[in-house]
């Protein structure tokens, strides 16, 4: 009898051990005033959005793709500020899901670097395939979900 006791405090205490880590996700989410669902949500929405901007079609032969930014690069300047005010709406979805904005600098200096690149006829589009702002941002984002909320599947970015 004294080891079923043993065993059950054990396994308790191993099952509060446990539940601790999932206990802190769901706080660090209340304090953004998010939910699970509101998360999978948003993120799904910005894989949507950086797919349309950064890979829509691909590229024959090869394993890249295109997307809106490229054909938006096409335009001269306009179409660079364009995909830039676009490419924004990403970084406003990782605020939204509580990513820091020191985190998202790298995925802001690719857009900017994108717009000033994004100038020069023809260099500008092919870099445009390239350089992927919007899909950074994505990557960006999934990695501080995993970190900080614990929200690892990726099914609802296909």
């Amino acid at each position: 009898m004294d080891k079923l006791n043993k065993f059950s405090r054990l396994k308790a205490k191993k099952s509060a051990a446990h539940d601790t880590p999932k206990r802190d996700y769901e706080a660090r989410l209340a304090e953004h005033g998010l939910t699970r669902e509101q998360v999978i949500a948003t993120e799904r929405k910005l894989a949507k959005f950086a797919n349309t901007m950064d890979s829509l079609v691909r590229v024959p032969f090869t394993k890249q793709g295109m997307g809106a930014d490229a054909a938006l690069s096409t335009i001269p300047l306009a179409g660079d500020l364009a995909g830039l005010a676009l490419t924004s709406y990403a970084f406003i979805l990782g605020r939204q899901l509580g990513v820091p904005a020191h985190k998202m600098t790298p995925a802001v200096r690719l857009a900017l670097i994108d717009m000033v690149v994004g100038i020069v006829p023809g260099i500008g589009t092919l870099l445009d395939i390239f350089i992927r702002p919007s899909r950074k941002t994505l990557g960006i984002v999934h990695e501080h979900l995993q970190n900080e909320y614990g929200i690892t599947e990726t099914i609802h970015m296909d």
